[in-house]
């Protein structure tokens, strides 16, 4: 909605507009339980109709390496047992849904078929 109200702004523009804009929670600023807080989309709105469009220079000096300071290694765990159930039967009432579709249309046929002759 942001980039919808002002195209001309690049990314960097309309994530300063969206962190000043928000409405803080909890301790002043970023936190764990409500990072930096609801986004006040009206706010954002009025604001990035008044922000002039900067265009983004990027420089032009390649990385010539990494590091892998900051690298985030996610962890990965099982679904829980009641996910999997979930699962479960999502995938069976999906296989007996196609099951009686093709079940009803080879009947039909045939239906057809014995009326035809």
């Amino acid at each position: 909605m942001v980039w919808a109200a002002n195209p001309n702004l690049n990314y960097l523009q309309v994530k300063e507009i969206l962190l000043q804009t928000a409405d803080d929670l909890a301790d002043p600023g970023w936190d764990v339980e409500t990072g930096q807080g609801l986004l006040d989309v009206e706010e954002a709105v009025e604001r990035a109709k008044q922000t002039k469009g900067k265009t983004l220079t990027v420089s032009e000096s390649p990385i010539l390496s990494f590091t892998g300071k900051g690298r985030v290694t996610p962890s990965v765990r099982p679904a829980s047992e009641g996910t999997e159930t979930a699962i479960a039967r999502r995938n069976n009432l999906a296989f007996y849904v196609n099951y009686l579709s093709l079940a009803r249309y080879l009947l039909s046929s045939n239906t057809t078929k014995d009326s035809a002759s």
